[in-house]
């Protein structure tokens, strides 16, 4: 982006016939108008720090990702093991009964 040349854009104004006086403090009000409305868009020094935290939360969202994982899969175990110990219980007492009520003629 081209910066704002004031004292060219002054030595315009001179030119064509505007008092020296009132051309600098008219470059002077748009280079200041110019500088406070340009600082609000993003440089390539921006561009790059945004990069580099989009970086960081890549690898935390993988890292993240990497524990839902891992959750998930101990979840799935923990479901298999109370699925065994109630199949185990109810075997247990499919066994039982008969042999409670058996006992009890």
């Amino acid at each position: 982006m081209a910066a704002f040349n004031s004292l060219a854009y002054s030595n315009e104004l001179v030119s064509a016939g505007v008092s020296r006086a009132q051309a600098d403090v008219h470059a002077n009000v748009l280079h200041r108008v110019y500088d406070d409305n340009h600082q609000q868009y993003a440089t390539t020094n921006d561009f790059n720090d945004l990069k580099v935290q989009l970086q960081i939360i890549e690898v935390a969202v993988r890292k993240l990702t990497t524990s839902i994982n891992s959750l998930v899969i101990s979840q799935k175990f923990i479901i298999w093991i109370c699925g065994t110990l109630a199949a185990l219980c109810v075997g247990t007492m499919g066994i039982g009964i008969p042999v409670v009520f058996h006992s009890i003629k």
